[in-house]
């Protein structure tokens, strides 16, 4: 079996756009959606590009394709003018008013796939009208993933259609107000429930500067976007996010939930390049070892902490003849106080005990500021019922433990702190 001759096809819209923010104006750019997409998966994958220009295109952006190694088997350059949008973004850079839209000869575009397009294991029907995105479903032979973007235009005109379209494909992708105006939900988790009942293995919510959620029937995954000193132009950031991240799933060869996760992550930080100037401009000087540094610098952000490492104390039980005795040894700090303290709790319930004698020989310290909290969480426990006696080998603990006996009986518990083994031995015993 032949290979395809691109691992990725993607369709959409190619524009000149003219774009004003609060600090700067540029005219006749490079844009559209097919156009961002295209560029932000070539870092990935070989990617074939399916839209349409006009006869007044200028080469210069066709050599910026090239220069990506975009194939441009699929676009068509029809007689007449190319597609332009005009817009100005307001001060908060999140909202934008559109000035003017000149369809041109995208008004009649209807996209065709060259034959080698349509064997392509991956595909990406971008922000088209929803019949147009059905038409080319019917040109491609049985695709690993497919990828539609939809907008509130054909939500709102369109929606029969585009329902079709979100039950062939394996992932929709849309952002929160579309999910909102589409299934009449508030909730983000609601909104996604519908959406999946239509037919889509994933459902990803794109909520621009506060990342994007990726839902599936079982399971939700969050995936905040990469914090930004500054950015230039917004536009076509969604389409960088899916492109990129339909190029790395591409070149990874897998459709499954950790791939798609991980090329989430990649889609996110390409995106993130992109908005910090105009156009395409950023990502033509773009190198894969700068998206790569930035995947690695996201992702130690993005580091949860590792579980509690209780291997630094241990805890040994004895029942004696009147009372539960603890025995202490190892290094503590806060989170082994809250892990050890929540084990005797256990213990306690567990051998329904009235009485509790602790024989501590820890080292290492816990902050004065911490304590408040440790004797907060070992109330909330049930130790505050029952009759403690404590014993710490280490004098330099005194003046904590002084402090965390008066805040446990101003709470209610029964403890007393010894300076020997013995008198708390002799407390417990005599009921104090």
């Amino acid at each position: 079996m032949t290979q395809p001759a691109v691992d990725l096809t993607i369709v959409g819209s190619i524009g000149i756009d003219t774009i004003e923010t609060p600090t700067e104006k540029q005219e006749e750019i490079l844009g559209g959606s097919v156009s961002y997409a295209c560029a932000a998966a070539s870092f990935f994958t070989h990617t074939g590009m399916v839209g349409v220009v006009g006869t007044d295109f200028p080469q210069a952006f066709l050599d910026t394709w090239k220069d990506m190694s975009i194939d441009l088997e699929g676009l068509q350059t029809v007689e007449g003018k190319t597609f332009r949008w005009s817009g100005v973004y307001e001060e908060n850079m999140d909202n934008r008013r559109t000035l003017s839209t000149e369809l041109n000869v995208f008004e009649a575009f209807s996209p065709e796939l060259p034959e080698d397009y349509r064997e392509a294991p991956y595909l990406f029907l971008g922000n088209i009208h929803p019949a147009l995105q059905l038409h080319v479903l019917e040109q491609v032979r049985n695709p690993k993933f497919i990828l539609i973007d939809t907008m509130d235009l054909w939500i709102n005109i369109g929606k029969d259609d585009l329902e079709k379209v979100i039950g062939k494909c394996h992932m929709l992708t849309l952002n929160e107000s579309e999910a909102e105006l589409f299934t009449g939900e508030l909730t983000l988790n609601n909104a996604a429930k519908k959406l999946l009942e239509l037919g889509p293995e994933y459902v990803l919510i794109k909520k621009g500067g506060n990342g994007s959620m990726l839902f599936t029937k079982d399971d939700i995954f969050l995936l905040h976007a990469y914090p930004l000193d500054h950015f230039k132009d917004p536009t076509g950031a969604g389409d960088t996010f899916a492109g990129g991240l339909m190029g790395a799933l591409a070149a990874s060869g897998r459709t499954d939930k950790d791939a798609i996760r991980q090329a989430m992550v990649y889609g996110s930080i390409v995106a993130s390049f992109g908005v910090e100037e105009f156009s395409l401009e950023r990502l033509k000087r773009l190198t894969r070892n700068e998206i790569e540094s930035r995947v690695a610098e996201f992702k130690e952000m993005c580091a949860l902490p590792s579980a509690i490492d209780t291997s630094n104390y241990q805890l040994t039980f004895e029942n004696r003849d009147s009372y539960l005795y603890a025995h202490l040894t190892g290094k503590d700090s806060f989170a082994a106080s809250l892990s050890y303290w929540n084990e005797i709790a256990d213990q306690v319930k567990a051998q329904d005990c009235q009485k509790l004698l602790i024989h501590e020989a820890l080292t290492g310290v816990v902050a004065k500021s911490e304590m408040n909290d440790i004797i907060m969480d070992l109330m909330d426990s049930g130790l505050r019922d029952i009759q403690i006696a404590f014993f710490d080998e280490n004098p330099n603990d005194a003046s904590m433990n002084v402090l965390g006996q008066t805040l446990a009986t101003n709470k209610g518990a029964n403890v007393k702190i010894f300076d020997s083994l013995e008198a708390a031995q002799n407390w417990i015993v005599q009921d104090g």
